[in-house]
């Protein structure tokens, strides 16, 4: 399994430290930011924020393959 290294973030809710996790779908990295305080959650592609919907979609496409 290969893991790649992704930079800290910190909640801009209550600056915390973010958990992230990256997922390889179709060779493409899709990484979820999230806050285990108040429950924030970003997912992001390299260079731009995307929304659950948009993952949910590629998971299922890549699925059916």
């Amino acid at each position: 399994m290969k893991q790649s290294q992704v930079q800290q973030r910190n909640c801009q809710k209550c600056t915390r430290a973010m958990v992230s996790i990256t997922l390889d779908i179709d060779e493409a990295k899709r990484t979820l930011h999230s806050c285990s305080h108040c429950d924030v959650r970003v997912w992001e592609a390299p260079g731009e924020s995307i929304n659950l919907e948009g993952v949910l979609t590629e998971l299922s496409d890549s699925a059916g393959r």
